[in-house]
């Protein structure tokens, strides 16, 4: 693991949950790359940034679900 791991997801997670004007679809791109550089898990790095991104996709729909998507509980 490396040492910047805690400050870098930190880092990710305060700046995902902020409140601001950015674009939905470029706050879900962002999140998707920022997660995978990360690579916070030795295995579905890729499916929880998909994860991600449908959450934040959700997020400027205003929608507890997106169409394919998986139900989303916040």
């Amino acid at each position: 693991m490396q040492t910047s791991f805690p400050r870098e997801m930190k880092a990710f997670c305060e700046w995902f949950n902020r409140g601001d004007n950015m674009d939905p679809v470029m706050k879900a791109t962002i999140a998707h790359l920022w997660l995978v550089t990360i690579h916070p898990f030795d295995d579905g790095n890729g499916r929880m940034a998909r994860a991600i991104t449908n959450l934040q996709l959700a997020r400027g729909d205003k929608s507890q679900q997106r169409e394919g998507g998986v139900q989303i509980m916040c």
